[in-house]
């Protein structure tokens, strides 16, 4: 094949593989890896075919608007042969250019920590609905007072000495956690009553206990998808090198059902560097947007394994194949579709689009370790009930000091 390709390409494939060795940011943009890795089947190509290559350079960055990157590709689309970069089949495009293979998957998507949890976040009241609870606190202190009637009315036909609300408070309390204190119930109203009252609170008491087994035990996510995204209060980042690779051709439109859910704050959208973006991701009001794999090495080096565990990705645009293209009228269609079955065949095409960014891995552990915070309201609780208990002790016994009554006597 003693011709030479006029090849359209944004970089100049004879000094991409010195650049790839260097800390050169173009590394980070996905339209330069898609660069290369055309460059790179170029070359195998070439040494099948032994064709000589031109370049005809075309650079985005002169109109980043979808019209006149349109424009600026139809200007030189019929002088050149074949393309270095990698795009996506769509009808405008499968019209004036030839797919000739598939060579990878492309995806985009913001990158997001977990809302964190209130400092007093209670896992203990989470069995049961707010106004569940609101029902049992009402039901409770009803009971409270109906008990307390019917010890009074057993009193009064029976005789008694002592007759203390206090008690069946602690009755009902001592009921509902399955420690129910010492009781003498003489006549049948207040002993079916009883037995009503602790069947009830028993099988409150079970739903409760399976409820909140499950809650502990299942690791729930916050179940954050697109829509639950577009309707929250996080702010939309970018990175810097995803701006050309969002913009650059009309397909982003093909996929309007998740673009339309976050169109408003797409609008608004600011770029970033991708070590500032990732310190935004982690205060938790920031939702990253990029391709991933160009954050992940990063992500590695700077986040710890508690920040990978928060994280949640969530696709806007996935499974967009992009191919390698020929010109509709290139004369060795049939020839380049041979030669990349045998790039194919050997290997090769799966080991140049295996990328070493892969996802970092969040390592759980199996133990459940409750923290401070979870348990800072019943301590509270716990401590303030002793302080008061103290004092209505002291003041007990001060009382029955002062006037000899029971039990306090000489």
């Amino acid at each position: 094949m003693n011709v030479t390709l006029r090849v359209a390409t944004l970089y100049n494939c004879d000094s991409l593989r010195f650049r790839a060795r260097t800390s050169d940011p173009h590394t980070l943009d996905p339209m330069w890896r898609e660069t290369m890795l055309g460059c790179i089947i170029l070359d195998l190509l070439r040494d099948m075919y032994q064709f000589d290559m031109t370049y005809v350079f075309d650079n985005p960055e002169r109109n980043v608007t979808v019209e006149g990157l349109n424009n600026a590709s139809q200007s030189y689309r019929d002088m050149v042969d074949v393309y270095s970069r990698s795009m996506t089949l769509t009808q405008e495009l499968a019209e004036q250019i030839y797919p000739i293979h598939a060579l990878h998957t492309w995806k985009l998507g913001f990158l997001l920590s977990r809302p964190s949890n209130k400092i007093f976040s209670t896992f203990y009241s989470k069995p049961f609905s707010r106004p569940v609870w609101n029902c049992l606190y009402g039901m409770g202190l009803l009971i409270i007072i109906f008990f307390y009637i019917l010890k009074r009315w057993e009193f009064s036909v029976l005789g008694g000495w002592q007759n203390s609300i206090a008690y069946e408070a602690l009755l009902v309390v001592g009921a509902y956690c399955q420690h129910i204190p010492p009781i003498d119930p003489r006549l049948p109203s207040r002993r079916i009553a009883y037995l009503i009252f602790f069947t009830f609170v028993y099988i409150v008491y079970t739903y409760y206990t399976s409820n909140l087994l499950s809650n502990l035990v299942n690791d729930k996510d916050h179940g954050i998808d697109l829509h639950t995204l577009a309707d929250s209060d996080y702010l939309f980042l970018a990175v810097n090198q995803m701006m050309m690779a969002i913009f650059e051709r009309p397909q982003i439109y093909h996929y309007n059902r998740n673009i339309s859910l976050v169109v408003k704050k797409l609008m608004r959208i600011r770029s970033v560097s991708i070590s500032d973006g990732l310190q935004a991701v982690k205060t938790g009001k920031y939702a990253l947007l990029s391709d991933f794999i160009t954050v992940y090495p990063l992500m590695k080096r700077t986040y710890d394994n508690d920040d990978i565990c928060k994280l949640v990705s969530i696709d806007l645009l996935s499974g967009i194949t992009k191919y390698f293209y020929t010109s509709k009228k290139f004369p060795y269609k049939e020839q380049f579709k041979i030669g990349f079955l045998r790039i194919k065949e050997a290997g090769l095409l799966n080991r140049l689009v295996c990328t070493d960014f892969e996802e970092p891995k969040c390592t759980k552990s199996h133990i459940i370790q409750i923290s401070m915070q979870h348990i800072a309201i019943p301590l509270t609780i716990l401590a303030v009930s002793s302080v008061v208990s103290v004092i209505i002790m002291v003041a007990e016994r001060i009382h029955y000091n002062r006037n000899i009554v029971w039990p306090y006597f000489n």
